[in-house]
C-alpha cells in the first residue's frame, strides 16, 4: 500500500540541466514535522515524466542515511522541456511512501547543440557574431549599390523616352526640400549616405567589433573569469588531469606556474593561477556556476604577499545548492584542506565548499584582518568547516555550516595565533546557521594554549540546530559535547539567536587560562531562545540534562529570551565559577516528562545577580503585597522610606519547607525556620526545636531553669549552669 509522503528538497545538482548531462542530482526528504527522513534500509524508485507521459523510470542510489541521488545517462531518452519527478520509497517493512505529497519535484532539461542544430538554430560567440554581422552588412551594402546603379539606368531610359509625369518631378526633392537636377542625382546622394556615420553620436560611429571589444575589456578590468582563456577551467564535476591538455610539465607550467605534476587537476590549477594573478593585478576572481574539482589545497596569500583578494561565485547564492551553485569540491579519495588563506582583506561571496565527508578541513584562515564571508556554505566535512585564527575587524554574514565537524573539531572555531596576533578580536557574525554538526557547532577559543583567546565578538541571528552524531553518515549516538563552547573570552555578545538540540549542553562557558593581567572576562546573552530536544512536544532520549553550564570564569549575563526544557536544571553554576552572574530570563512551562529546576547554583561565599524567577507586587491578594519565588539563594535589602509602617511576612509556599539566614561569607548558619503546620520549628546557630514552654515557679529557680533549657534548645545559649 502507499501512503502520502511530505516534502522534497534538492541539496545538489541543479534544476536546469542539459540533455545527456550525467551530473548527479541529490535530494533529501522531510516528514510532517520537518525532520529529515532516515533512508537506511530502503529502496527508492524514481519516475520522471514530461507533459507527454513517463519518460524515465529507474532505481536511485542512497548516498548516505538522508540523501538519495541519481543521474541521467545517455541511455535515458527524456527529450527537452519541463520534467516532473516522483520518488517511491519502499521501507524494509514493505510500506511504500511517495514524495513529495503535494506536487512533483521539477527540473528543466535543455537541448544540446546537436538538438538545436536539428531546428536550424546555431550558437556563436559574441566576437564571431560581430564579425559575421559585419561581413553580412558589407554584402548588403554591395547589393544595395548594384541595385541603385541598375535603377538609375532604368530611370534615365524612362525619362529620355517618355514625357515626365509630376511624380517624377516630385521625386527630385528629398525629405528636407533640397532639389536635384534630376532623379539620378537624388539617388546618387542617397547612395553616398548608405553606411555613412555622419550625424551619428560618437559612441555609435565605432564598429560593432570595437564596441564589443570595449565591453569585453571592461569585464576583464573588473575581474578574472576562470572559465576563459588562459585559465579555461571546466567546472563540470569531473576529473581533468593536466595531462589531458598538456604533453609536458613545462607546457603546463607556462600557463599554470605553480603546478608540479601532470596528474594535478585543471580546475585546481585554473583557480590557483587566477587567484595569484588577481592578487598581483588587484582584481576579483569570477567563478561561473559549476562544480570545480581539486586534489590540492588552494592557497590564498603568503608571508610575503598578503594583498587583498576577492573570490566571487557567479551562480546562485552560495548558501543554496539547488539552483546553479558555485561549488569547489575535492577529487574522490583526497583529504586536503580545500582553501588555506593568509593575509588581509580576504573576501569570498556566493561559494560552496563541499568536502564530500572526507576526514579533512574545508577552510583555514590565518591573520584574517577585515575578512568578509557572505553567502558561503561549508558542506560535508569530518573536520573544521572553518578554522579562523587571528581575525580582526572581520565579518561572517549569511554563512551556513551543514554536516561539518568531528568529535574533536568544531564546525566553526575562532581563536588566536601566537605567530601573528594572540587573539581574534572585533568580529561580527550575522545570520550564521550551523546544522547537523558531528560535534561542537561553534567553538570560541576553548583550550589551554597561550593563543586560545578571542574578544569583542558580536553574534546576532545565530541559529544552531542538531542532535545526532552522524559520523560518516550513520547515526551512532546522540552527541554529548556542547553545541556552543565558550573558552577564554571577553566581550562576547550573543543576541536574537536560537539554539536547539541535545544530548549535550547547549552552551558551556569554561575559561581555562588567564587572558592577561587586569583583563576582565565576560559573556552576555540576550533575547535568545534555548530549547532542549523534543519529540511531539515531550522529552526524549536526546533531551539535554541542562541548557547552560557555567563551569569556570566570571562575568555572565542572561537577559530576556527563554529557556525551554531540560531534564535536571536549566542553568548550572558550578562551584568554581566567579561571583558575577546576572540572570533575568523567562522559563517556559515544564514539558511533559521534564522536571528541571531553573538555576542550580553550587557556589558558596559571595555571589550576586541571580534574579528570581518572578516578583509579584500587589497581585490582588491583600495579604501578599510582595512575593518572591526563589531557587537557591537570594538577597533582600530594606531601605528606609516614608509612609505607614508595614508588616514583612516571609512565607514558604509549601508545608514543611525550610528557609535559613547565613552569615555573609556563607560559613555559619544564623537562623533556620521550618514552616510546618503541625510542627513549626526555629533554630539559631544550627540549633533547632519546636515551640518551647517555660514552666516552674517564679518564686524559686524552677522557672529560671526551664527558661535556660528552652533557650538552649533554640541554640541561642549553651546551658552550662549547675544546680
Amino acid at each position: 500500500m502507499y501512503r502520502a509522503g511530505n516534502s522534497v528538497e534538492q541539496v545538489f545538482g541543479g534544476t536546469v540541466i542539459k540533455q545527456g548531462d550525467r551530473t548527479p542530482l541529490g535530494f533529501n526528504f522531510r516528514d510532517e514535522n520537518g525532520e529529515l527522513v532516515n533512508l537506511t534500509g530502503t529502496t527508492i524508485q524514481i519516475k520522471m515524466a514530461s507533459n507527454k507521459g513517463v519518460v524515465v523510470e529507474k532505481q536511485a542510489t542512497i548516498s548516505d542515511q538522508y540523501t538519495v541521488t541519481f543521474s541521467l545517462g545517455e541511455e535515458d531518452i527524456t527529450g527537452a522541456g519541463d520534467m516532473m519527478i516522483e520518488f517511491i520509497v519502499t521501507y524494509s517493512s514493505g510500506l511504500q511512501e511517495k514524495f513529495p505529497s503535494d506536487d512533483w519535484q521539477r527540473i528543466r532539461i535543455t537541448p544540446t547543440l546537436e538538438n538545436v542544430e536539428q531546428y536550424g538554430v546555431g550558437y556563436i560567440t559574441f566576437e564571431k557574431l560581430t564579425g559575421e554581422f559585419k561581413n553580412q552588412f558589407d554584402e548588403f551594402k554591395g547589393g544595395v549599390g548594384q541595385q541603385i546603379d541598375d535603377q538609375k539606368k532604368r530611370v534615365d531610359n524612362l525619362i529620355s523616352s517618355t514625357p515626365q509625369p509630376s511624380e517624377v518631378v516630385d521625386a527630385r526633392r528629398d525629405e528636407s526640400g533640397n532639389g536635384f537636377i534630376n532623379l539620378k542625382a537624388h539617388l546618387d546622394d542617397k547612395g553616398k549616405k548608405i553606411g555613412s556615420s555622419s550625424g551619428l553620436p560618437s559612441w555609435l560611429q565605432k564598429s560593432l567589433y570595437d564596441v564589443s571589444k570595449q565591453f569585453d575589456d571592461h569585464i576583464r578590468d573588473f575581474g578574472i573569469n576562470v572559465r576563459r582563456p588562459p585559465y579555461n577551467a571546466y567546472g563540470d564535476n569531473l576529473s581533468h588531469p593536466l595531462s589531458s591538455r598538456f604533453s609536458t610539465l613545462a607546457q603546463a607550467q607556462a600557463v599554470f606556474p605553480k603546478v608540479t605534476a601532470l596528474t594535478q587537476e585543471i580546475d585546481w590549477a585554473a583557480l590557483q593561477t587566477a587567484i595569484d594573478d588577481a592578487m598581483t593585478k588587484g582584481k576579483s576572481v569570477l567563478v561561473p556556476d559549476g562544480f570545480y574539482v581539486t586534489a590540492d589545497e588552494l592557497g590564498i596569500g603568503s608571508s610575503t604577499n598578503m594583498k587583498p583578494v576577492e573570490l566571487v561565485g557567479m551562480g546562485s547564492s552560495g548558501s543554496f545548492l539547488g539552483e546553479k551553485p558555485v561549488i569547489i569540491t575535492r577529487k574522490d579519495g583526497t583529504t586536503h584542506t580545500l582553501i588555506k588563506a593568509l593575509g588581509r582583506g580576504l573576501n569570498i561571496r556566493n561559494i560552496c565548499l563541499d568536502g564530500k565527508n572526507a576526514i579533512a578541513d574545508l577552510m583555514q584562515v590565518d591573520r584574517g584582518f577585515e575578512m568578509r564571508l557572505k553567502d558561503v556554505r561549508f558542506y560535508r566535512a569530518e573536520g573544521y568547516g572553518l578554522l579562523a585564527k587571528a581575525l580582526s575587524n572581520s565579518r561572517l554574514q549569511d554563512v551556513h555550516f551543514d554536516v561539518c565537524g568531528s568529535s574533536t573539531k568544531a564546525a566553526l572555531r575562532i581563536t588566536g595565533n601566537q605567530n601573528y596576533e594572540y587573539s581574534s578580536n572585533t568580529t561580527h557574525m550575522n545570520n550564521v546557521h550551523i546544522e547537523r554538526s558531528r560535534g561542537t557547532d561553534l567553538d570560541l577559543a576553548y583550550g589551554t594554549n597561550v593563543d586560545d583567546i578571542c574578544e569583542f565578538i558580536l553574534i546576532d541571528g545565530l541559529h544552531i540546530e542538531g542532535t545526532i552524531d552522524n559520523t560518516n553518515g550513520a547515526v551512532t549516538a546522540y552527541k554529548t559535547v556542547p553545541h556552543l563552547r565558550i573558552g577564554n573570552v571577553r566581550g562576547v555578545e550573543i543576541v536574537n539567536s536560537f539554539i536547539y538540540g541535545g544530548k549535550g549542553v547547549l552552551i558551556s562557558y569554561e575559561k581555562q587560562r588567564d587572558i592577561g593581567a587586569s583583563v576582565g572576562t565576560g559573556v552576555s546573552i540576550s533575547n535568545t531562545y534555548l530549547m532542549g530536544h523534543l519529540t511531539s512536544h515531550a522529552i526524549d532520549s536526546a533531551t539535554p540534562d541542562r541548557l547552560i553550564d557555567l563551569v569556570s570564569g566570571d562575568g555572565f549575563t542572561l537577559m530576556g529570551g527563554t529557556l525551554d526544557t531540560a531534564l535536571v536544571e536549566h542553568i548550572r553554576i558550578q562551584s568554581g565559577f566567579g561571583s558575577n552572574v546576572n540572570i533575568i530570563t523567562h522559563y517556559a512551562p515544564t514539558r511533559s516528562g521534564a522536571s528541571a529546576v531553573k538555576v542550580n547554583d553550587l557556589r558558596t561565599g559571595s555571589k550576586s545577580g541571580i534574579t528570581p524567577n518572578h516578583i509579584t507586587v500587589g497581585d490582588g491578594n491583600a495579604a501578599a503585597m510582595l512575593r518572591i519565588n526563589i531557587e537557591r539563594a537570594w538577597t533582600f535589602a530594606q531601605r528606609r522610606g516614608t509612609g505607614s509602617s508595614a508588616e514583612l511576612n516571609l512565607r514558604p509556599e509549601g508545608d514543611g519547607k525550610t528557609f535559613s539566614i547565613d552569615t555573609f561569607d556563607g560559613t555559619k548558619r544564623v537562623l533556620t525556620v521550618v514552616s510546618s503546620t503541625s510542627n513549626p520549628q526555629i533554630g539559631f546557630f544550627d540549633g533547632q526545636s519546636g515551640k518551647q514552654t517555660v514552666t516552674g515557679s517564679r518564686g524559686g529557680n524552677a522557672a529560671l531553669d526551664s527558661l535556660l533549657q528552652a533557650l538552649a534548645s533554640y541554640g541561642i545559649i549553651t546551658n552550662n549552669t549547675t544546680s
